[in-house]
């Protein structure tokens, strides 16, 4: 069973009142430093943790955080995840993981499932959460709960830390160019097409202004496995490589460019590869695969800065901030 302030108060002879005021870093100051540290080794003695919805009650706060993503298993998402733990450690809260992805009801205009984790939670950071997701973003802003969002895709009206994927693709596109290529393909997830990626008009308005033809392959579902699919059909059709493949994701990336040695080519001699995230594992293939490094660490420093002081009551008006990432061009891009 689970031990109790009621079973500290036997084991010591104290009245629960007493105990729960020792336990309270608010009102542990109400009883004699000796009571509050018998307390304390007999709470640990005995395994005492506390109620987080007991607390709450009580003093409005679980000291719960809530990460809000539609994929959070994801080599970039986890990696965020990894972030905002440790600085929810480091700030006395816990992180909860919650993902509002609804594989039942993908193929609809809004793929999500409603989260029980908003009714015990002190603030939530989302990330990219889609334009479709909005109306479960609004439920969580009436519970006058505090929102930051992060990444491309946020709530309406909530502070949030960007990332300028333009000016990514842009870097990545003239990287390539740099590099003789003028036929690139993009290799883009559909649903990020339909509300207008970022790297998607970067790509576009680069070829656009260099005379070249711009030309898409789209994913779906599960990312890696469906661009190295992509592949398999691209020169099973015995179609002429292009210069080289833009990647909107790190996972695409490395499911091109396994489709790629699948089909016996090689990269970059026979076609170069970029990807866009910055994930550890794009360094580690045998051919290492140029990437953009999205400013993670940056990201959620921001993001728990914003985040905190709306936990404190702040008020004003929505504060939008923009990050800049950088290029990590590696041998996949490198013919020299």
């Amino acid at each position: 069973m689970r031990v109790t302030i009621v079973d500290i108060a036997r084991k010591t002879g104290l009245s629960q009142a007493t105990v729960s005021r020792a336990l309270n870093p608010e009102q542990a100051s109400m009883v004699s430093p000796a009571t509050r540290e018998l307390v304390q080794s007999v709470a640990q003695e005995i395994g005492y943790r506390p109620n987080v919805i007991g607390r709450a009650l009580v003093g409005g706060r679980t000291g719960i955080i809530n990460y809000l993503t539609d994929d959070p298993f994801a080599p970039y998402y986890s990696s965020v995840a990894q972030h905002v733990a440790h600085m929810a450690a480091g700030r006395g809260y816990s992180m909860v993981l919650d993902c509002t992805y609804n594989p039942q009801n993908a193929d609809s205009d809004e793929p999500i499932r409603r989260s029980e984790f908003l009714y015990g939670v002190d603030g939530i950071i989302a990330i990219d959460i889609a334009v479709e997701q909005n109306n479960y973003a609004d439920e969580f802003i009436k519970l006058n709960i505090p929102v930051v969002g992060m990444g491309q895709l946020f709530p309406r009206n909530v502070d949030s830390v960007a990332v300028d994927l333009y000016d990514a693709s842009r870097q990545i596109m003239q990287h390539l160019y740099d590099q003789g290529a003028r036929e690139v393909i993009m290799i883009l997830q559909d649903k990020a097409l339909r509300i207008n990626d970022l790297r998607g008009q970067g790509y576009a308005e680069f070829c656009e202004e260099h005379g070249m033809e711009p030309d898409f392959i789209y994913t779906r579902g599960d990312l890696r496995e469906s661009a190295r699919r992509a592949m398999h059909a691209y020169h099973g059709k015995n179609r002429k490589l292009p210069d080289a493949f833009f990647c909107f994701n790190d996972d695409t990336a490395i499911g091109c460019y396994r489709g790629l040695v699948d089909g016996g080519f090689r990269v970059p001699t026979d076609v170069l590869i970029a990807g866009c995230d910055g994930i550890k594992e794009m360094e580690y293939h045998r051919t290492s695969l140029t990437t953009f490094a999205l400013p993670i660490a940056e990201m959620v420093s921001q993001s728990w800065n914003l985040l905190e002081r709306r936990m404190a009551g702040y008020k004003g008006e929505p504060e939008k901030i923009l990050l800049k990432g950088h290029l990590l061009a590696r041998d996949s891009t490198n013919r020299e």
